[in-house]
């Protein structure tokens, strides 16, 4: 499995668990993933989550419009998104989870275009044209 179908994964199960807490389990708080005290109040907790989500989502779009494959701006974002929450919440597993499966993603997505690029050095047409774009 590759580092941004994990990231899904990941994505994916920790977001339908924290739906699934936030409107069937009475009385749950789907925010204890990001605290390891109670010195926070619970809604600066969830101001403090949204901003890095918010940061995620906003910079995965600008970079994609700048042309950036869509796997580079993800790791990009989900790295950025792991790195607020060390920040705003000090060292939990689902912000170095974060940081790393995003760091992983980008590896991967360097990885696959150095790949690609060998590849497309070897079918490239012996007489200096360079392929047309696509």
């Amino acid at each position: 499995m590759s580092f941004f179908y994990l990231l899904v994964a990941a994505f994916l199960f920790v977001h339908l668990k924290f739906e699934y807490q936030f409107h069937f389990v009475p009385g749950s708080n789907p925010f204890d993933k990001f605290v390891t005290t109670d010195e926070m109040p619970l809604i600066e907790v969830a101001k403090r989550a949204y901003l890095a989500k918010l940061t995620w989502l906003l910079l995965t779009i600008i970079l994609v419009s700048f042309r950036l494959p869509v796997r580079l701006a993800v790791g990009i974002g989900a790295t950025a998104y792991g790195s607020e929450l060390l920040v705003f919440f000090g060292s939990t597993s689902i912000a170095w989870g974060c940081v790393a499966i995003g760091i992983g993603v980008i590896v991967e997505s360097y990885v696959d275009r150095r790949r690609q690029r060998g590849v497309n050095n070897q079918s490239a047409p012996s007489e200096g044209k360079r392929p047309a774009m696509r």
